[in-house]
């Protein structure tokens, strides 16, 4: 379920690259911008949410099944698909805590790569 909903997302953002960059090979600091750009953190902070939902909706079916609270397979996915909208809600605030959270790193990360010159290999310079 996870792949047939992050695989449409990843393919666009290939011919995006593609499309901007021209060619299929793309070095690691057209990656880094790509996901540096306000469209590429989206993207990131979608299939992050996109994953995570997918996770709890399974555990969510597992639970029901587990629990007999459920006879048959067509009213345990309804019951889980109900639960899809709250579930996602939570997927989505912990994305945003966590992007929250890890937002200073990647700044520090924006602005050391901008001001080395040299591109992303200098942050592996970082010990």
């Amino acid at each position: 379920m996870t792949a047939a909903l992050v695989a449409p997302i990843v393919c666009a953002a290939l011919a995006t690259a593609l499309r901007h960059y021209g060619s299929a090979s793309i070095g690691t600091v057209e990656v880094a911008s790509a996901l540096l750009s306000p469209t590429g953190v989206l993207a990131v902070l979608l299939v992050a949410s996109l994953v995570l939902a997918s996770g709890y909706l399974t555990v969510a079916g597992m639970m029901l099944v587990l629990t007999e609270h459920a006879s048959r397979p067509a009213e345990t996915s309804r019951e889980v698909l109900s639960l899809a909208p709250r579930i996602g809600g939570l997927a989505v605030r912990q994305v945003a805590v966590a992007a929250a959270v890890l937002l200073p790193a990647v700044g520090l990360a924006v602005v050391a790569v901008s001001a080395s010159g040299t591109g992303a290999t200098s942050i592996a310079c970082w010990s």
